[in-house]
Order: C-alpha cells, then structure tokens, then sequence
C-alpha cells in the first residue's frame, strides 16, 4: 500500500503548487466570465451587496463592495490611482502574486485616506516607469490579483461608495506619464456554466505541466531561497522557469506526481484541520496569512478556504460554529471581554454550516460597531442571536436572526490594534442568553467608528 505521509515529497507536491495552481484557475475563469476580451489590467467593481439568494461563494462579505483587477505585467508596469476618501470610511486595496502571498497595500491605514498614485512592476526596467507617485512596488510575479474593499456605511445609498469605486483608476505607466487614459472598467461578467472544482478531473500530468507553464511565465517559486524546497523540485525533476516534459521524468517522478494528486489531498486536509486556534469557541488562522514564507501548508489550506484573505493587520476574521438555532445565545462584551479594539470597524455575519447567507424576513444578516448598536449604562454590549425578534423594541438594533439549525458566526475586525493580531485579545464566549438585557443599567445608543 503506498503512503502519502505528512513532509514526504508527496505530500509537499500537492500542498507546494495547490495556491498555484488555484490562483491561475480563478484567473482562467476571470478571464472566461468577461469573454476573454482584453480583460487584465481593468477593474471590475462589485456594485451590490449579497443577500440570502448569493450562493458563489461561502461566507460572503456583507461590509465592503469589491473592486478587484488581474494584472499582467510583463509589456509595462501599471499605475493605479484613488481619490480622496473620507476618513470615517475605511478601504484597503491588496496586490496579490500568483503564489497567494501579498506583497502590496494601500489604503486607509496607509495613506489616512489621501488620494494616491502607485506603481507596480515587474521588470526591473519599469522601476521607474512613472513619475510623480505615492508609491512604486516590484511584483514578484508577473500576474498579480489586485483586490479592494470599500466599507458600506450604515443605512447609506450605495450610489455614494459607487461614486468612490468610479474614481479608483489603472493606467499604463506611459498613459500615466502622458495624461493619456485610464484603463476602461469590465462590464457585468457573463454567468458561469458549472461551479465544477477544477482538481476533480484534473489528472497529474495536466496539474504539474500546468504549474510548470505558469511558473515559466514568470511566476517563479515563492521564497526564493528555500534550500529544501529547491532540493524537492529537484528530486521530482521540476525546474521552475522551464517546460515539464511529462515523459521525461523518471518512472519514480512521475509515481510520486501521481500518488501528489490522489493520496496528498488526504494528508493535506488531515493537517489543516489543526492550523486554526481555538481561543473561547473562536477559529482563528495564523497571522501569517498574505505573508507565508515556507509555511506552504497554512498557504494551501487558505487558498482553498480563503483566497484573497486580508494581511492581518488589515483584517482579522474568526468563527464560531456548530451553534445551535434551537437556543437563543448571546454575545456579551464587557469590562472583562471588551467589543474589539480596531482603527477601522467590526462586524458579526451569521452563516449556516455550509457557509451561506439564511433567509429571513427581516433580511437582516449581519451587525457592525456602525450600525448603531445599543449598549448599558454601565457599557456592557449585548449581541443576541435568535430566531425571533425580541419583544423589547429597543434591544432589535442588537439582534441577528438565526436559522432553526446549526449556524455559524464570523467575526470581522479591520485594521485591528495589535492585541488582536498578536493574539493577546480574545472575545467573549457565546453563551445562552440570560433574562436580563442590561442587568439594571439603562440602555444607550452605541455609536462607534
């Protein structure tokens, strides 16, 4: 019987190019959804916010509208440019390369919300292929993900974040230079035929020529200099930056390519289970997300369950689940478990167990430090979670609906204060609920930023 055993070679091949291999399938079918016409290197913005009826991807983002590009870098580097955005709204725009590690932010935390100019480029040639910018980046990639995220304001029009979205431009550097034209915005993209997983059919030789080509078109391996990962490329006969020749490789190579594809998966999925802390019923993953260096097992297990994630210091998510919808629960946040202490917001966002929004007839989904909570006198802040609206009318600014099954809770915190990246803040558990909303305190409204 062969193995697939944690740290063999088998085990790192599947686990190595799987962020690869997925970045460059999302790209694929970026490019398939907006009929492959001249796609890169042009924004598409997200303009609604999901409901009940969204089913494209799990645990959707209720708090931001997305503003995302591919980028291909290899004729010129590009400039993209934003305006002006009002410090009480919170955004953040991250470069991703094609090994899911992002090398590029800029944003709120960074600029206070001034308009700015930035270079990315590819070609050491390009480094300064624009004049007069906020900032310049080199890609460590050709390809690059550009992904955005601009905050909703409570109860706004969303015209008002579509207006800031209409303003977030991409240039090449010499248009740039010249005062020439921003690249035109994508359409709405075309509806997608099958949701079918890629890695379901895909046999070895197709997933590792495929990484082979796409690591020969200048996306080579990330780090760089990881001797024991330049040592197993080897062993399997894979040289970045050139061709697989499938047959070339030995009768040994191509098995332990084969049993990568078949028995990794396996061993891979048993090891992610445990890359998450649990603090207080709370899944967190590690802070090393954006920024994975050679921990390639944490890098493929986000890849599959969170492409795209923030770094953590600009977002934070953790989840609570199994919770039963039968039992009403609450989360307190007290003098002893404070709310989260963030620079930007926080928000809650309830999911059933396979990761989907849950009708309900309020088409309420989720809370956030802007909506306008209600706290005690003495500020403690009570989240409930229940089926049915409360009876006090001034508790329902609180209340999140629950589905009458098992569901689960995301928290969300953006630009976070060091305690919760580090891991020295916990939230409180959730518990059931008591009778009392405030335990004699009065209510008050809560309004934070």
């Amino acid at each position: 019987m062969v193995f697939c055993f944690a740290g063999s070679l088998c085990a790192f091949a599947f686990q190595f190019f799987l962020p690869l291999l997925i970045m460059d399938e999302t790209r694929i079918q970026s490019g398939v959804s907006f009929g492959n016409s001249q796609w890169m290197n042009r924004f598409y913005h997200r303009r609604t916010v999901p409901d009940a009826s969204f089913t494209a991807v799990v645990r959707p983002n209720l708090d931001t509208l997305y503003s995302s590009a591919w980028l291909d870098l290899k004729e010129s580097a590009v400039v993209i440019t934003v305006p002006k955005v009002p410090s009480d709204r919170f955004y953040i725009f991250q470069a991703l390369t094609m090994w899911t590690n992002v090398f590029y932010t800029f944003g709120t935390r960074e600029n206070g919300g001034d308009a700015g100019s930035y270079l990315i480029y590819f070609n050491d040639a390009d480094a300064k292929a624009a004049v007069n910018v906020t900032g310049a980046m080199k890609s460590p990639s050709r390809y690059v993900w550009l992904l955005g995220r601009t905050e909703i304001l409570n109860g706004e029009d969303l015209q008002r974040i579509h207006s800031i979205q209409d303003e977030y431009h991409i240039f090449s550097a010499s248009a740039y230079n010249t005062g020439g034209n921003a690249n035109a915005v994508l359409p709405e993209p075309l509806p997608t035929e099958s949701d079918v997983d890629f890695l379901d059919s895909i046999t070895a030789e197709e997933f590792y020529t495929r990484a082979a080509q796409v690591m020969s078109e200048g996306n080579l391996p990330e780090p760089a200099n990881d001797l024991q990962t330049n040592r197993n490329l080897q062993s399997l006969g894979i040289q970045p930056g050139k061709a697989l020749v499938w047959s070339g490789l030995t009768t040994s190579q191509r098995m332990t390519l084969q049993n990568s594809l078949t028995l990794g998966p396996v061993s891979f999925f048993i090891q992610a289970e445990n890359i998450a802390t649990v603090t207080n019923g709370w899944k967190a993953l590690p802070n090393n997300i954006g920024n994975f260096g050679t921990d390639y097992l944490s890098r493929a297990a986000v890849a599959i369950g969170g492409l795209g994630a923030n770094l953590p210091v600009d977002a934070v998510y953790w989840t609570a689940d199994g919770l039963d919808g039968t039992q009403p629960m609450e989360i307190v946040f007290s003098s002893q478990h404070p709310a989260p202490p963030v620079n930007a917001f926080w928000s809650i966002t309830i999911y059933d167990e396979q990761g989907r929004l849950v009708a309900n007839d309020f088409d309420r989904y989720r809370l956030s430090s802007n909506t306008g909570l209600t706290s005690c006198s003495d500020g403690t802040l009570k989240i409930l979670l229940q089926r049915n609206a409360p009876e006090v009318e001034e508790q329902r600014s609180n209340w999140l609906p629950t589905p009458s099954t098992k569901y689960a809770v995301t928290l969300r915190m953006y630009w976070p204060s060091a305690t919760i990246v580090n891991g020295e803040y916990k939230a409180p558990v959730i518990v059931k609920q008591t009778n009392s909303f405030c335990s004699g305190s009065r209510l008050r409204r809560l309004v934070l930023v």
